[in-house]
C-alpha cells in the first residue's frame, strides 16, 4: 500500500475495499475528483484506468488522467503495440 495515498494530511479519504471499475465509478461519482493519477498504484490501477476509459466512465464524470493517457498505457502494455512503436524510432 502506498502510504502517500492514505496519508490523512494528503487524503480526504480512504476507501479500504476490492478495487474494481464498478466500485471506483461508485467513488467518482461520489467523490468528483478534479483528475486521476493512475500511475501511482502499479498494473492493479493501469488496468483499471483502461477499464474506465473504455467503459466510458471518464467522460460521465468529466475526468480525466494526469500524468499519462490511454493511448500510452494501451501502447506499453500491448506487445505489437510496443514492438512496433519501437521499430517506428529504430530500437
Amino acid at each position: 500500500m502506498a502510504t502517500i495515498m492514505t496519508n490523512p494530511d494528503l487524503a480526504d479519504r480512504t476507501y479500504i475495499t476490492p478495487i474494481t471499475p464498478e466500485l471506483v465509478d461508485q467513488v467518482l461519482e461520489k467523490e468528483w475528483p478534479d483528475a486521476l493519477f493512475p500511475t501511482m498504484g502499479g498494473q492493479t490501477a493501469i488496468n483499471l484506468a483502461v477499464a474506465l476509459a473504455e467503459s466510458s466512465a471518464l467522460e460521465k464524470y468529466g475526468e480525466e488522467f494526469i500524468g499519462t493517457k490511454l493511448e500510452a498505457f494501451k501502447k506499453a502494455e500491448n506487445r505489437e503495440i510496443f514492438k512496433q512503436a519501437m521499430n517506428n524510432i529504430g530500437i
